[in-house]
């Protein structure tokens, strides 16, 4: 062999280990760029899980407030509407007749209370009482309608003003009041 065919062999040969070197060079390259297609695909998925489940809580915590304000609001309404009914009691037993009213407080105040010696109204009331209360002090006492009778010692007394007995009332009936008004639940 000639030092020229030696020298073509040895290029031939080298030629075909750079081109093998970079054929596996190729292929590595292929197999490190899906391997790193496939890492990115699955961090993308796994990012947007993450994210969808951030989105879905605190959609769901938002959703949740919202009830809850809701909730609140609608409390307050049934309230505020409950003590409207109250209040319009209220205001139609200050327009029921004073004289009638009077005397029935009157006669369910002596029941109470044995001895009474001073009887208190209310300032439009006042004219109407003494009239109907011979016998028995009657003064005049900055309360909406109704009467306090106190005894002749002033140690007791049965208050039976309108606030009073409105109260009473609403809270004996504050329960079926609501139930009729929103139903039981």
């Amino acid at each position: 062999m000639t030092l020229e065919n030696l020298e073509k062999e040895i290029m031939a040969e080298a030629n075909r280990k750079a081109r093998a070197i970079l054929d596996g060079a190729a292929s590595e390259r292929r197999q490190i760029i899906n391997e790193a297609g496939k890492e990115t695909k699955e961090m993308c998925n796994a990012m947007e899980a993450e994210a969808k489940s951030r989105w879905e809580q605190e959609e769901l915590e938002e959703l949740t407030k919202a009830k809850m304000r809701a909730k609140g609001e609608i409390s307050l309404e049934k309230k505020l509407l409950v003590e409207k009914v109250y209040k319009e009691f209220e205001e139609r037993l200050k327009g029921k007749s004073s004289n009638e009213m009077l005397k029935k407080l009157f006669e369910r105040g002596k029941r109470e209370l044995e001895n009474a010696g001073t009887v208190y109204v209310a300032g439009k009331d006042l004219q109407p009482a003494r009239k109907l209360f011979r016998g028995i002090e009657v003064k005049e006492k900055e309360i909406g309608g109704g009467i306090i009778l106190e005894s002749r010692d002033s140690l007791q007394s049965a208050d039976l003003s309108l606030s009073t007995l409105s109260e009473a009332a609403r809270k004996r009936t504050i329960r079926k009041a609501s139930s009729m008004l929103f139903g039981s639940g």
